[in-house]
């Protein structure tokens, strides 16, 4: 037996190192035909190899193949396969199941027919009856999917690389990756379900690729031409952009939705559109895909939109900075998007739509884009776009209310000139605009603001070989334009400078301004090649009076001319065509030559040996009023130097006061100026005299080729009296004396602020100010001077009173004028060595920002030293019609009395606080008027002739005087000691005090002065300058003699501030006096009658005395005899309760006793009973032991020993 086994297996060793080394030294290729025949039998398909054929038995059979193809017949599927490598496990191998553990394919291709429809024809079953396929590692490195209509032969293919496919039988389920065109994709199966279908889940893209995301079930059904037509159903997500992929040009979004397909097309009825941020984008709608036409088609809609959220967020943002590109589609799109509502340029948009068939090529058919804004406001854009950016199509725009527009233009960053002309008419436009870019072209072009109308068309074509210069050529109408409004249009004319134009224009039912008349009429016509110029015709008639004729021709060699005359009653409306189109300098004509009349002979010629660009224009005639001379060179709209000379003119209309007599004397101007370079500024100097003023340049005028404020430049005015030019701030008084001046002017800029200094001497006080003006036109800076007068301010700027009431005179009661005009507008912060308040007052070193403007003046942060002490706090002074208002806080600390009040009466220091408010439409009204609150402190009071020890020592002469209420005598006595010595008063008393009708009131004030104490009122009449305290005066201090309350008397000042009157009322203190002197005759008569009274007193007191010792004796025996009763009482008490005792304590001894005795026979019957328990034990022990020894004894045959 055991050689049996020993012979069968080493028959298999060596059967297994015959299947492992014979393989190699076998030549297979001559069995192809056999190899080929087992592998059809075993697919249940026709097999072919071709090339190398190498095949391994052991560890695990393996085949080798260079090309292998397998096929089910004619027009059936196929399977192309070169460098094919495949490992069958050889343990399931022996069972009938075929394995394939590692297989690879260098390159596949499989082919699939289809009918027409897309319909797959039957596909051939693999293995055999009974068997099955396993694949655990099939590796293409290239796979290309065919399918071909058998009827047509059409093809269409799909190649993927490094393709890796899985499955543990054929059925599935099934897993594949791999790449289709650098996008990776991971397909995964199940098994099929009772219905034959299959689930799929596909997940492809990712990383620098878009994501999509498939989840279907996929079916084959019969199809109307034959085959099998692929039915799924299923959800489908595609992420384009973050968080999927990684941030590009692309618009970032995400769409899913249901759908189903059959074939090559599919249908979406639920889509879901999101474009991602912090302020997300969402819609929802339907689309269709047609994979054999590669047409996509997408119907969106949206209830609202937030497109200013997301485009503020972070998201939105770095969209914009990344900027958008449509990128390259795989076939045509046409998509259909309608929104509700959206926000945009934080406008709201209703009814917005998008229709636009997107094409792989890039072009795009925009077939409609449209939406309304509040107000109207509608925007419509249709026509086509080609992949270079070429663009032909048409645009309309309407806005009922034109505001509208120009706010949405300002938000988009799109404002500019024309926007200004957007005031809330009605305005429309729509052209027809064709771009192949840089031809540009406009036609049938028409604009409509209010009643204006503009038709026309445009063509802009760029220089080429056939065309040397660049080309515009323009036709346009104008009606009802009004050429006040119309925008600047010089940075237009400049862009043309080099260019070839055709320009004609007709523009009628013209006006300058909203109520001119519309008989204005421009018709011109202007042909420009190279360097030469041909005006044909410039005509303008009756434009707001205004008439101009121009002709000529200006050859390329600079010979010929342009002539003609202007005139107009108002040269504003021919100042305003030049400033809008030509020379940009223009707008600084002053006004009274723009309203003045003008008549003027033109002429326009180039110089020769110049720059072809520059002309030179000459005018002569009469301005204003005045004799004009000007000559200038301009070149593309900018002045290059100008001549100009003005005379004749009165010095009050240069100045803005044509009615003023004492401007009536002519002004002469003579200007020059000159360009730096054909980029640099514009430098001017000018010599005049104005009022009797003269002005001079200390340094050339800089002016900006940029424009703007002045860059650089200084001006001298020298004058012996400025009186003249007072009236420039009002109707304030001018001074009485001569004000002769010696001023500089600085003038600079910081930025686009422009910048004066002025340095110098008016009426012999320094004058040192800078000053700046913003954008808006305020004012802004520092001025020191030496003497300056609040009041004059005040009157000047605001009240317009025309005189300024000087001490110590009442407050005028005449009405205030008209509110006078400021000249600016603005703040600066002045320092004032000193400032007069009025009244006879003066701040020394006043510091303060003083504002000024349309709505009055306003002093902020004052302070300032005033009468030895501080003022601080602000004010403001304000018109309202004919009334003036005023407001003011503020605090004065440590002022003395002297000093404000001018006189040595009541000496001493103030501290104020107080919040005023008044109205009136005088001065006096306003001062009636002044009405607030706050506090009072006074310190180191002294009143002359007013001695506090005065009362006291008045009182001691009147008592010892035997009538002291003789007539007079009283007031003659206290008139004495009062005027002895002043008031003196140290410590500082604070009391609350208001306003009310320009009168100060104090609240109740009491003085403690020592000897007395003074308590009541103080008022000071603001209109009068007059001071009222009234009081009671009480002497703390009284003789030793006075018997009454404290004596009291009324005293006051009264009267004008710097000598207040002492006033007394002396009849409170006259009647305690009297009543003091009946006193002490009454007192003399009581003295008598109280000693009788006494010494029958001191009798019936004794009797008394003997009565009350009697009835102390008899009370104390009776309490003596109580005390004994009822000591006997307790002592009968204790010796009962000691008996009971006794007794209660021999019963409870014998209870004990019985207890006792009980327990004793108890514990006695208890032992006995468990000794005879012991007892009972101890014999049934016994006993047991006996039985036990008898039993052990049978047990082991011995016989039982006789009891004893």
């Amino acid at each position: 037996m055991r050689d049996i086994l020993t012979a069968l297996a080493g028959l298999v060793i060596l059967i297994l190192a015959a299947a492992l080394i014979a393989p190699p030294f076998i030549p297979w290729e001559a069995y192809r035909g056999s190899l080929d025949a087992a592998l059809s039998r075993s697919l249940g398909l026709e097999a072919r190899s071709d090339g190398r054929l190498e095949i391994r038995l052991l560890p695990s059979p393996r085949l080798r193949v260079d090309h292998l193809r397998l096929a089910a017949g004619r027009d059936r599927a196929s399977l192309d396969a070169r460098f094919v490598k495949a490992e069958i496990a050889l343990t399931p191998l022996l069972s009938g199941e075929i394995r394939f553990t590692e297989t690879r394919i260098g390159r596949g291709e499989v082919t699939l027919p289809t009918t027409e429809a897309g319909g797959l024809l039957p596909l051939p079953a693999l293995a055999g009856e009974g068997r099955d396929l396993a694949v655990e590692d099939l590796r293409v490195a290239q796979l290309l999917v065919t399918t071909r209509v058998a009827a047509t032969g059409r093809t269409d293919q799909v190649y993927a690389e490094t393709v890796r496919l899985s499955a543990p039988r054929l059925a599935g389920p099934w897993r594949a990756e791999g790449r289709v065109e650098a996008v990776p994709f991971r397909l995964t199966t199940g098994e099929p379900g009772p219905d034959g279908a299959v689930p799929v889940k596909l997940g492809a893209g990712g990383d620098t690729m878009p994501r999509l995301d498939l989840d279907a079930r996929v079916s084959l059904v019969p199809g109307p031409e034959g085959g099998s037509v692929p039915e799924a159903a299923g959800s489908a997500r595609l992420v384009v952009g973050p968080p999927a992929q990684a941030a590009g040009a692309a618009l970032p979004f995400s769409v899913q939705g249901g759908f189903k397909a059959r074939g090559r097309l599919a249908t979406f009825e639920t889509l879901s559109l999101e474009v991602p941020g912090e302020a997300p984008l969402r819609f929802t709608g339907r689309g269709s895909l047609d994979l054999a036409g590669a047409r996509a088609a997408l119907t969106l809609e949206a209830r609202r939109l937030d497109l200013d959220g997301f485009l503020m967020s972070a998201t939105g943002q770095a969209l914009l900075g990344r900027g958008l590109s449509p990128g390259a589609l795989p076939g045509t799109l046409s998509l259909d998007v309608a929104v509700d509502s959206l926000t945009l340029a934080r406008e709201e948009w209703t009814g917005a739509a998008l229709s636009a068939v997107l094409r792989p090529s890039g072009a795009v058919a925009l077939r409609r884009l449209d939406g309304k804004a509040a107000g109207g406001l509608g925007l419509a854009l249709s026509g086509d776009v080609t992949p270079s950016g070429g663009l032909s199509g048409h645009v309309a725009l309407n806005a009922p209310a034109s505001d509208r527009l120009a706010r949405l233009l300002d938000r988009l960053g799109l404002g500019g000139p024309l926007t200004g002309l957007l005031d809330g008419r009605p305005f429309s436009a729509e052209a027809d605009v064709a771009a192949a870019l840089p031809v540009l072209s406009v036609r049938n072009a028409r604009v409509a603001l209010g009643s204006a109308r503009i038709t026309g068309s445009a063509r802009y074509s760029p220089a080429g070989p056939d065309q040397p210069r660049p080309r515009f050529d323009a036709q346009i109408i104008a009606d009802g334009l009004d050429v006040a409004e119309l925008p600047p249009m010089r940075g237009a004319v400049a862009a043309l400078h080099d260019h070839d134009v055709g320009l004609t224009l007709l523009a009628r039912d013209l006006r300058y301004g909203p109520a001119g008349p519309r008989t204005g009429e421009i018709a011109a016509s202007l042909q420009s090649e190279g360097a030469a110029i041909r005006l044909d015709s410039l005509e303008v008639r009756d434009l707001a009076g205004a008439r101009a004729s121009l002709s000529g021709r200006i050859g390329a060699d600079g010979a010929g001319r342009i002539a003609g005359q202007v005139s107009a009653p108002a040269a504003a409306p021919l100042i305003d065509l030049v400033s809008h189109a030509f020379v940009d300098e223009a707008r600084l004509v002053p006004g009274f030559l723009r309203d003045g009349p003008v008549a003027l002979d033109l002429t326009l010629e180039r110089e020769s040996g110049t720059d072809p660009d520059r002309l030179r224009g000459q005018a002569r005639g009469t301005a204003a009023g005045g004799r004009l001379a000007l000559s200038l060179a301009a070149r593309a709209g900018r002045l290059d130097d100008l001549d100009i000379r003005l005379d004749g003119v009165p010095s009050g209309r240069w100045l803005g006061r044509p009615a003023d007599p004492a401007l009536a004397m002519p002004a002469v101007l003579h200007m020059a100026g000159r360009r730096d370079g054909a980029e640099g500024p514009l430098r001017l100097t000018l010599d005049g005299e104005f009022a009797g003023a003269k002005v001079g340049t200390a340094r050339a005028l800089v002016m900006p080729a940029a424009g703007g404020p002045l860059q650089d430049g200084a001006l001298t005015v020298a004058a012996t009296d400025l009186r003249p030019l007072a009236g420039l701030l009002g109707r304030a008084a001018p001074p009485p004396d001569p004000v002769p001046a010696t001023l500089t002017l600085g003038l600079s800029r910081t930025g686009e602020t422009p910048r004066l200094a002025v340095t110098g001497t008016v009426a012999g006080s320094a004058v040192d100010a800078t000053l700046t003006r913003n954008a808006g036109g305020d004012v802004a800076g520092t001025v020191a001077l030496e003497r300056f007068s609040l009041p004059w301010l005040a009157d000047a700027m605001v009240l317009n009173g025309g005189t300024v009431p000087s001490w110590p005179e009442a407050w005028s009661a005449a009405r205030f004028g008209p509110a006078p005009v400021p000249p600016a507008t603005g703040h600066v912060a002045l320092t004032v060595r000193r400032l007069d308040l009025g009244r006879g007052l003066a701040a020394d070193w006043a510091r303060f920002d003083l504002g000024f403007g349309s709505d009055g003046l306003s002093i902020r942060d004052f302070t300032g030293g005033l009468a030895g002490g501080r003022l601080t706090g602000g004010a403001t002074l304000a018109r309202q019609g004919g009334q003036a208002t005023l407001t003011a806080e503020g605090g004065l600390t440590a002022a003395s009395l002297a000093a404000l009040t001018g006189g040595d009466a009541v000496k001493g220091q103030v501290s104020l606080r107080l919040r005023l408010g008044a109205a009136g439409e005088s001065p006096a009204a306003l001062v009636g008027n002044l009405a607030g609150s706050g506090a009072l402190e006074l310190a180191g009071l002294s009143v002359r002739d007013l001695d506090p020890a005065g009362v006291p020592r008045a009182l001691t002469r009147l008592l010892s005087e035997e009538d002291p209420l003789r007539a007079g005598r009283v007031a003659q006595v206290v008139a004495e000691e009062l005027d002895r010595g002043p008031l003196v008063m140290a410590g500082p008393v604070s009391v609350p005090a208001s306003v009310v009708g320009g009168v100060l009131r104090t609240g109740g004030l009491t003085l403690d002065l020592g000897p007395t104490t003074w308590t009541g009122l103080v008022q000071v009449d603001a209109k009068a300058w007059r001071l009222d305290a009234r009081g009671t005066l009480t002497a703390t201090a009284t003789p030793r003699t006075w018997t009454a309350p404290a004596p009291t008397l009324g005293l006051a000042l009264a009267g004008p501030l710097a000598k207040p009157q002492r006033d007394l009322d002396l009849v409170p203190l006259s009647n305690v006096l009297a009543a003091v002197v009946l006193q002490r005759e009454l007192d003399k008569i009581e003295t008598v009658e109280s000693d009788r009274n006494e010494l029958a007193r001191r009798r019936s007191r004794l009797e008394m005395d003997r009565a009350r010792a009697l009835e102390d004796a008899r009370q104390a025996r009776q309490r003596a005899e109580e005390t004994a009763r009822a000591e006997a009482a307790r002592a009968a008490e204790a010796a009962r309760a000691a008996e009971a005792a006794r007794l209660e304590a021999a019963r409870a001894a014998e209870a004990a006793r019985v207890a006792e005795a009980a327990r004793a026979a108890e514990a006695a019957k208890a032992a006995e009973a468990a000794r005879v328990e012991a007892a009972r034990a101890a014999e049934a022990a016994r006993r047991k032991a006996e039985e036990d020894e008898a039993a052990r004894r049978s047990a082991n045959g011995t016989p039982e020993a006789d009891s004893p």
